[in-house]
């Protein structure tokens, strides 16, 4: 009877730690099926690339603002220097026909 009891409790010892075990297993299983899925998830590729291309959208805009605004900038300077001095004809010689970019500043933009 004593060898019973015995091996009664190795049995129920031998359980409890199978059942521990198998818990372990189940939430490392659990770990491992979401890093899989998250690995072969492409939802970030796509908002990257969709951020991308919102972003090269948002500089073409840009570049034309740049060229209007550019643009009006080299109109008024051309207006300014075609205005009639105090005194002046009001005809513009020349020399401020012949205006570019780099007589006016335009540089710097």
């Amino acid at each position: 009877m004593e060898e019973y009891q015995k091996n009664s409790d190795t049995i129920n010892a031998l359980t409890n730690e199978l059942h521990s075990v198998s818990e372990d297993l189940s939430r490392v299983k659990e770990k491992m099926d979401s890093r899989g899925a998250s690995m072969t998830d492409t939802a970030p590729l796509v908002k990257i690339k969709g951020a991308l291309s919102k972003l090269r959208a948002e500089t073409k805009q840009l570049e034309i603002r740049i060229g209007v605004l550019t643009h009006t900038l080299v109109a008024k300077k051309v207006q300014q220097a075609t205005k009639p001095a105090k005194g002046g004809k009001g005809v513009p010689s020349e020399d401020d026909a012949n205006l570019d970019e780099d007589d006016m500043g335009m540089d710097d933009l």
